[in-house]
């Protein structure tokens, strides 16, 4: 139990916990409410906020496995059910949430291979090189993902507007969707796994060698092309099924 305790309390593991993975999270899901309302301000950051640090408390003692599922269950799963608008729009603006997490991520990793030499990455070495570490975040999430993030929100905003509110002024969290929508959402949900799989592979198995990371970005860079054309596709769909109404209603 002793054992259990210094790991966890660890600083190199408080460090890379609170000081780095914290902040990040409250980022990303900061990023995500502005993109998608949650049906509840304060209860969402109360949830999201618990969870967060309950996880990382104990994230020492997960398997490798374990903590890429918990990290679907907390960037993906906890959102959509905290969000307000369809289930499809949901699932696609937190899939492709976390693709653009995971872009963050493989910058962060290029950044360290390329400063320290260094293949792998564990919290001790995070808290001997805390500057870099501190460092890779800024340029990964700060400069990576946050302005990709905003500007999917404000293609989000612009296509596919908040859901308008009922008599009593309640925000409906279930409004349906077309079906072009609802097949649509399952591209970026199946990117997820790909990317995560893909990104172990590459610094978990062949150690961040420089060919597997240009095929990783490229893999990257592929997903990011398919998911603009999801966007155009999207677009076009529901320019066309609005057309549709209006024409029905000329009629």
């Amino acid at each position: 139990m002793s054992d259990i305790l210094q790991t966890i309390f660890s600083p190199a593991c408080l460090f890379t916990g609170y000081a780095i993975a914290l902040p990040i999270q409250i980022l990303y899901d900061g990023l995500l409410a502005y993109i998608i309302p949650p049906k509840s301000k304060r209860a969402y950051w109360v949830i999201v906020i618990a969870v967060a640090m309950v996880l990382i408390l104990f994230r020492p003692l997960y398997p490798t496995e374990i903590r890429g599922m918990l990290g679907i269950f907390q960037s993906i799963v906890l959102p959509i059910c905290l969000m307000t608008g369809s289930v499809p729009k949901r699932v696609i603006v937190c899939s492709l949430a976390m693709v653009l997490m995971a872009v963050a991520e493989l910058t962060g990793a290029v950044i360290w291979v390329s400063s320290t030499g260094l293949e792998m990455m564990n919290d001790q070495l995070a808290l001997t090189y805390a500057p870099l570490t501190i460092f890779m975040g800024l340029v990964g999430y700060g400069l990576v993902m946050t302005p990709a993030m905003i500007v999917m929100g404000k293609v989000v905003h612009r296509f596919f507007p908040d859901a308008k509110k009922d008599r009593r002024g309640r925000r409906a969290s279930g409004t349906a969707s077309p079906v072009w929508m609802r097949r649509l959402a399952l591209s970026p949900l199946m990117q997820v796994p790909l990317i995560f799989i893909v990104l172990g592979i590459c610094f978990s198995v062949t150690r961040g060698e420089t060919a597997f990371v240009v095929a990783s970005t490229a893999i990257l860079l592929l997903c990011t092309a398919i998911d603009a054309l999801l966007f155009l596709q999207m677009r076009r769909s529901a320019e066309r099924q609005r057309a549709e109404i209006k024409a029905a209603l000329l009629e």
